[in-house]
């Protein structure tokens, strides 16, 4: 039962991460569909982390520049970004499902285990 906990609370643990990125992508994905009403020469907040922001000004209202890994970045429409994001939240969907059916197998097991072990302490 010990290592089954160590299992339950680790996938709970990759949940909370998966949560946390799929509302980090709602997030971005909201301030593209804002930036794309933005025109050229607006000022806008870019954000620098822990909650600081620059003020700049738009130079090309409908490019938005992505990293792709390996110290990569290549430039898209923000129609092309946010459809690149819905697709990101779609996969981490269907990983959260997986990871939510396999979490109540593990449960379910710990519980049915649980109850075992009272039953020989009887």
């Amino acid at each position: 039962p010990e290592e089954l906990k160590e299992v339950v609370g680790h996938i709970q643990q990759q949940l909370q991460m998966l949560q946390n990125q799929l509302g980090e992508l709602d997030s971005v994905k909201d301030a593209l569909i804002e930036f794309d009403k933005a025109k050229n020469g607006d000022e806008v907040l870019v954000p620098l982390g822990a909650g600081i922001f620059i003020k700049a000004s738009v130079k090309e209202q409908n490019k938005v520049i992505l990293n792709v890994g390996a110290s990569t970045a290549v430039e898209k429409s923000v129609s092309e970004s946010i459809l690149l994001v819905e697709k990101q939240v779609e996969e981490l969907n269907k990983i959260e499902v997986s990871m939510n059916e396999e979490l109540a197998k593990m449960s379910q097991q710990l519980q049915f285990s649980n109850l075992e072990h009272e039953n020989h302490d009887d």
